[in-house]
Protein backbone atom coordinates (compact mmCIF):
# COMPACT_ATOMS: atom_id res chain seq x y z
CA UNK A 1 0.00 0.00 0.00
CA UNK A 2 1.32 3.45 -0.86
CA UNK A 3 1.50 5.88 2.08
CA UNK A 4 -1.06 8.62 1.96
CA UNK A 5 0.69 11.90 2.59
CA UNK A 6 -1.11 15.19 2.29
CA UNK A 7 1.40 17.68 0.96
CA UNK A 8 1.28 21.31 0.24
CA UNK A 9 1.49 21.66 -3.53
CA UNK A 10 5.12 21.38 -4.56
CA UNK A 11 6.10 18.99 -7.30
CA UNK A 12 9.88 19.13 -6.96
CA UNK A 13 12.77 21.40 -6.23
CA UNK A 14 12.18 24.53 -8.21
CA UNK A 15 14.01 27.81 -8.01
CA UNK A 16 12.19 29.60 -5.21
CA UNK A 17 13.64 32.99 -5.73
CA UNK A 18 14.36 34.58 -9.07
CA UNK A 19 17.25 36.93 -8.45
CA UNK A 20 17.79 39.78 -10.89
CA UNK A 21 20.86 39.34 -13.12
CA UNK A 22 22.65 42.21 -11.37
CA UNK A 23 22.18 40.83 -7.85
CA UNK A 24 25.20 39.66 -5.94
CA UNK A 25 24.98 36.18 -4.42
CA UNK A 26 23.23 36.22 -1.07
CA UNK A 27 25.03 34.72 1.89
CA UNK A 28 22.43 32.80 3.88
CA UNK A 29 22.89 31.60 7.41
CA UNK A 30 20.57 28.85 8.69
CA UNK A 31 20.03 27.66 12.23
CA UNK A 32 17.83 24.84 13.51
CA UNK A 33 17.47 23.00 16.77
CA UNK A 34 19.89 20.05 16.54
CA UNK A 35 21.61 21.56 13.48
CA UNK A 36 22.07 19.20 10.53
CA UNK A 37 20.99 16.27 12.68
CA UNK A 38 17.44 17.61 12.24
CA UNK A 39 16.05 16.25 8.97
CA UNK A 40 14.10 19.46 8.29
CA UNK A 41 17.34 21.46 8.63
CA UNK A 42 19.05 19.25 6.05
CA UNK A 43 16.08 19.72 3.71
CA UNK A 44 16.06 23.51 4.18
CA UNK A 45 19.83 23.71 3.62
CA UNK A 46 19.55 21.70 0.38
CA UNK A 47 16.69 23.80 -1.02
CA UNK A 48 18.41 27.05 -0.07
CA UNK A 49 21.71 25.94 -1.59
CA UNK A 50 19.96 25.11 -4.84
CA UNK A 51 18.05 28.41 -4.88
CA UNK A 52 20.50 31.03 -3.62
CA UNK A 53 23.90 29.40 -3.17
CA UNK A 54 25.99 28.23 -0.23
CA UNK A 55 24.35 28.03 3.18
CA UNK A 56 26.22 28.62 6.42
CA UNK A 57 24.99 26.75 9.49
CA UNK A 58 25.32 28.64 12.74
CA UNK A 59 23.72 29.12 16.13
CA UNK A 60 23.52 32.93 16.14
CA UNK A 61 23.01 35.52 13.39
CA UNK A 62 26.18 37.02 11.94
CA UNK A 63 26.53 40.49 10.47
CA UNK A 64 26.35 40.83 6.71
CA UNK A 65 24.18 37.77 6.09
CA UNK A 66 20.54 36.91 5.79
CA UNK A 67 19.84 34.76 8.86
CA UNK A 68 17.06 32.13 8.88
CA UNK A 69 15.86 29.97 11.74
CA UNK A 70 13.32 27.15 11.68
CA UNK A 71 11.06 27.37 14.73
CA UNK A 72 9.27 24.07 15.35
CA UNK A 73 5.80 24.05 16.87
CA UNK A 74 5.28 20.27 16.75
CA UNK A 75 7.62 17.42 15.85
CA UNK A 76 6.94 13.70 15.76
CA UNK A 77 7.70 10.75 13.47
CA UNK A 78 4.56 11.44 11.42
CA UNK A 79 4.04 15.20 11.65
CA UNK A 80 5.94 18.46 11.65
CA UNK A 81 4.74 21.99 12.15
CA UNK A 82 6.72 25.22 12.30
CA UNK A 83 7.73 28.44 10.62
CA UNK A 84 10.79 30.39 9.56
CA UNK A 85 11.96 33.61 11.15
CA UNK A 86 14.56 35.76 9.43
CA UNK A 87 16.77 38.78 9.91
CA UNK A 88 18.41 40.80 7.14
CA UNK A 89 21.98 42.11 7.34
CA UNK A 90 20.44 45.53 8.06
CA UNK A 91 18.51 44.18 11.07
CA UNK A 92 15.02 43.98 9.55
CA UNK A 93 13.13 40.91 10.81
CA UNK A 94 10.21 38.83 9.63
CA UNK A 95 8.30 35.64 10.23
CA UNK A 96 6.74 33.22 7.78
CA UNK A 97 3.48 31.38 8.04
CA UNK A 98 3.30 28.31 10.28
CA UNK A 99 2.86 25.25 8.09
CA UNK A 100 2.05 21.67 9.04
CA UNK A 101 2.97 18.39 7.39
CA UNK A 102 1.11 15.34 8.65
CA UNK A 103 1.17 11.75 7.40
CA UNK A 104 -1.52 9.23 8.26
CA UNK A 105 0.08 5.85 7.59
CA UNK A 106 3.84 6.33 7.47
CA UNK A 107 6.73 8.21 8.99
CA UNK A 108 7.98 11.43 7.47
CA UNK A 109 10.66 10.77 4.88
CA UNK A 110 13.23 12.82 2.98
CA UNK A 111 11.03 13.52 -0.04
CA UNK A 112 8.21 14.78 2.19
CA UNK A 113 10.57 17.03 4.12
CA UNK A 114 12.12 18.37 0.91
CA UNK A 115 8.69 19.43 -0.33
CA UNK A 116 7.82 20.88 3.06
CA UNK A 117 11.05 22.90 3.03
CA UNK A 118 10.15 24.32 -0.40
CA UNK A 119 6.78 25.46 0.93
CA UNK A 120 8.26 26.89 4.14
CA UNK A 121 10.58 29.05 2.08
CA UNK A 122 7.86 29.99 -0.38
CA UNK A 123 5.61 31.23 2.43
CA UNK A 124 8.31 32.92 4.51
CA UNK A 125 8.25 36.37 2.82
CA UNK A 126 12.04 36.30 2.59
CA UNK A 127 13.47 39.61 1.38
CA UNK A 128 15.30 38.17 -1.63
Amino acid sequence: MTPLAPFLCAAAFVPLIALPAHSAPTEVQLSCDQGLRAPICRALAAVLAQSVGPVILSEAPAEGRLALRFVPALQSHDSLSGHLVWQTPEGRTGEGATLTLSVLDASLNREMLDRFAVELLRHSNLPL
